[in-house]
């Protein structure tokens, strides 16, 4: 019996480690112990308290390397949350440089658009200038048009003047009634006096014409002085249009050459950002790795202390028998069975309750229904809180005689684990049944 409790004890240091991994590593998978039971937990299979020298360093040696394979599993699960929040900063940071570069595109549409405006601002001005100088070419043309007039104006004047004066100085001899004596006729009569007459109309007419013409281009002169002042004032609210426009194109300059900034900032980030992501994914590969070769040698050590153990007892262990459970127990059970397989046929929600009640029975669990559920890194549905909710709501009928009858002593097999089928492929687990979605088995490894 001695012989025997030592190997129940590296059964339970090996099914310790491995279950761990298996935990974690594949969550919804039902089936491995984090502990073997003691004598406060169970009376029949108990093994002395005083071990030898040779059992503690066995054991030791075991602790030891489930904490490896637990430092791996904490390693990754660290990894993973680092390579989560890093890959939810550099999609934060895509989605930041999208947007950078979306509003350097608005940016450049907008200069675009200014510098149009500009151009078209800069065409006013030239407008405004060829007219402003064909206005000023147009004044000064008629300025010396007008000067010529004025010239030509005074110059009647001079010659009337002239006229004047000789009207004056022969006013004696311009006398009508002396004009009349001296003419030799009537007719000669008239004919000087419609000679004198016409002179003075002919003065008289070219005054008013120069005059006319004079005040005429003085009110084109004008008319073209307004024209100029018009588009001197549209010219300065162009230039000074222009200075707006250059300082808005200024501004504009600048948010964009921040914007190009930021997009290489944002850029570098995001690069940065994947290289890191790249190198956590190759450490939890690594660590995958790494667990994976532990785990697959405390697998090896696991059949080969289940094989030695059999061997010790000529078989395998009796699991049957009827269990005294209270209405909670039951209560619990039924909840777990439906969490587990509330999708699965009766069978393969038999098979479930067979594998909790077979570990209650057997000397590598716990020995109560609570104790095998609750047990560390084993059912996910508890772990998550989904096996309370059933319990609140009340489990399904068909679980709760299922969980009465596997409690009563009714087994549809002697398995002791059962998980997904391409989990139990996984993990080289031969000659499982499978029953629905899962594969159930007795031992790890060969069947």
């Amino acid at each position: 019996m001695r012989h025997f409790s030592k190997i129940k004890c590296a059964i339970a240091l090996i099914l310790a480690s491995s279950l761990i991994i298996a935990g974690v590593s594949h969550p919804g998978l039902l089936g491995w112990i984090s502990y073997a039971k003691t004598s406060d937990t169970k009376t029949e299979g108990t093994e002395p308290s005083d071990k030898s020298s040779k059992e503690e360093k066995t054991k030791k040696t075991d602790e030891v390397s489930a904490e490896d394979i637990s430092n791996l599993q904490e390693q990754q699960k660290e990894t993973k949350e680092k390579l989560e929040d890093t890959k939810e900063a550099r999609d934060e940071k895509a989605d930041e440089l999208s947007d950078i570069r979306e509003e350097g595109r608005q940016i450049n549409e907008n200069l675009g658009e200014l510098n149009v405006k500009m151009a078209a601002i800069d065409a006013k001005i030239s407008k405004a200038n060829n007219e402003i100088d064909e206005t000023e070419n147009s004044i000064e043309a008629l300025e010396e048009e007008i000067a010529l007039v004025t010239e030509e104006q005074n110059e009647r004047y001079e010659i009337m003047k002239r006229h004047i004066v000789f009207f004056y100085e022969n006013r004696g001899q311009l006398d009508v009634v002396t004009m009349f004596y001296k003419s030799g006729s009537f007719a000669e009569f008239l004919n000087r006096t419609e000679i004198l007459s016409a002179i003075v109309d002919y003065d008289n007419k070219l005054i008013k014409e120069s005059e006319k013409a004079r005040e005429k281009l003085l009110e084109q002169s004008a008319s073209l002085e307004l024209a100029k002042e018009r588009l001197a004032s549209r010219k300065n609210d162009l230039k000074s249009s222009q200075k707006e426009m250059d300082e808005l194109i200024a501004e504009v300059q600048k948010e964009a050459k921040q914007n190009r900034k930021d997009a290489k900032l944002a850029k570098k980030e995001k690069e940065e950002l994947d290289s890191k992501i790249i190198t956590y994914e190759m450490n939890l590969e690594t660590l995958q790795a790494a667990e994976a070769s532990a785990q697959a040698e405390l697998a090896r050590q696991l059949a080969e202390a289940m094989a030695a153990m059999e061997e010790e007892q000529g078989g395998r262990e009796d699991t049957t028998g009827a269990y005294a459970a209270s209405a909670s127990d039951v209560t619990l059970l039924a909840a777990t069975i439906e969490a587990e397989a509330g999708n699965q046929s009766y069978f393969g929600q038999q098979a479930v309750a067979s594998v909790i009640m077979n570990r209650v029975k057997s000397s590598l669990f716990p020995n109560t229904i609570f104790g095998v559920i609750s047990q560390e890194n084993q059912f996910q549905p508890y772990r998550q809180g989904i096996v309370d909710a059933f319990i609140k709501r009340g489990p399904a009928e068909q679980c709760i005689q299922i969980a009465q009858a596997a409690i009563d002593g009714e087994r549809v097999g002697d398995w002791l684990f059962f998980m997904t089928v391409p989990s139990a492929d996984s993990f080289g687990i031969t000659g499982y049944e499978v029953i629905g979605d899962h594969a159930f088995f007795y031992k790890w490894g060969a069947n």
